[in-house]
């Protein structure tokens, strides 16, 4: 540790104390002595890594950190000024989103600095809207900030239906899905504690397609089991049956959002499976149990 701390600030070997820092880091033992060090030198490579590493500290040294990035901010290099960028959003200060905002504003035409400065801002896109000002009017980067703050899943990371009607509907049940359900089963589809169980490869999804719009249309209750764990949801899943601004194609293109979604790629839900379901429950009020959807929905 002590040889690699002072590799780390060698400044006549500028590879080995990259070496020595990504060393340091595969140890996990990355720590701000060697940080410090290495931000002395004059190598941009060099201060890249460094930068770059610095996230991983412990927010109490990250904030001592800030008075050395404050003085690479300076630093004309654009290798260095890129790096700040994709490093400053991701440290936990007010004042690092300050002085992102000022190295952003100084390099903003460069090549990729737009993508550099929102790729570290995860979650704290609004704070740094804010931090801007209504004066801040680059539209590309607005742009940005406004698609990483609008609710989504993370279908896109997996195949669309190719079939022309079925990758509509997939894409109306996704609005859907964000909107109504996502709030409980998760933007993975994998659920969230005490709230919704997990669609992926849930037998409840893409088993029949008639349970499927029993469930959305008459609620479900009680402990479910999804593959080979039981939840028990703090709460009963309320139906849509009876929710005016809810119809039966609603209902069929968030069933083939789930039922595709996150790998499942199953078939479409037709709407006419939706109002069969419904007129066979029209006289129904109470919610289901799992052991009565089985019974009747095999």
């Amino acid at each position: 540790m002590p040889a690699l701390i002072a590799l780390a600030g060698d400044h006549s070997q500028p590879f080995g104390q990259i070496h020595a820092l990504w060393t340091l880091e595969g140890l996990g033992r990355i720590n701000l002595a060697a940080i410090k060090a290495a931000m002395t030198s004059k190598d941009p490579y060099v201060l890249e890594s460094a930068i770059r590493l610095a996230e991983c500290l412990p927010s109490i040294d990250l904030i001592a950190a800030m008075s050395i990035l404050e003085r690479l901010a300076a630093n004309p290099d654009l290798l260095v000024q890129r790096q700040l960028a994709g490093s400053l959003g991701r440290f936990p200060s007010a004042d690092a989103l300050v002085l992102l905002k000022k190295v952003l504003l100084n390099n903003i035409e460069a090549p990729f600095f737009r993508e550099a400065a929102i790729s570290g801002l995860e979650g704290r896109e609004l704070i740094f809207r804010e931090a801007l000002g209504e004066g801040f009017r680059d539209e590309k980067f607005l742009g940005y900030l406004k698609h990483c703050m609008t609710p989504k899943t993370t279908a896109s990371a997996f195949k669309a239906p190719r079939n022309k009607e079925h990758r509509e509907s997939f894409h109306r049940g996704e609005k859907f899905y964000i909107t109504n359900c996502m709030a409980c089963h998760g933007s993975d589809g994998n659920g969230l504690e005490q709230l919704g169980p997990p669609l992926l490869k849930s037998i409840w999804v893409d088993g029949s397609p008639e349970r499927l719009s029993a469930i959305l249309l008459q609620g479900l209750m009680g402990p479910i089991e999804v593959n080979g764990k039981k939840y028990t949801p703090a709460a009963a899943m309320p139906g849509l049956k009876d929710a005016p601004q809810i119809n039966d194609a609603d209902l069929a293109d968030v069933s083939t959002f789930i039922r595709h979604a996150w790998g499942n790629n199953q078939s479409v839900m037709k709407v006419e499976i939706v109002k069969a379901t419904r007129e066979k429950l029209k006289g129904r009020q109470t919610t289901f149990t799992p052991v009565e959807l089985k019974k009747i929905f095999p």
